[in-house]
């Protein structure tokens, strides 16, 4: 996982999910392909993160 602000300047950046505005240290960044970047902030990771949880306790019930 690389977090976006290594390396780079640290002007902001919106998160792919809530389009909420952050500073690039504070977004993780993911490449698709060769060229598209997204960026994700901590919430929205986790909320991400919780749904998975669920789906995953909902199929071993």
């Amino acid at each position: 996982m690389r977090r976006s602000g290594e390396g780079g300047s640290n002007a902001g950046d919106k998160c792919s999910i809530c389009r909420e505005q952050f500073s690039k240290d504070m977004l993780v960044e993911r490449e698709i392909g060769d060229y598209k970047l997204l960026y994700f902030c901590g919430d929205c990771i986790q909320g991400l993160s919780s749904d998975a949880e669920k789906l995953h306790t909902h199929d071993h019930q």
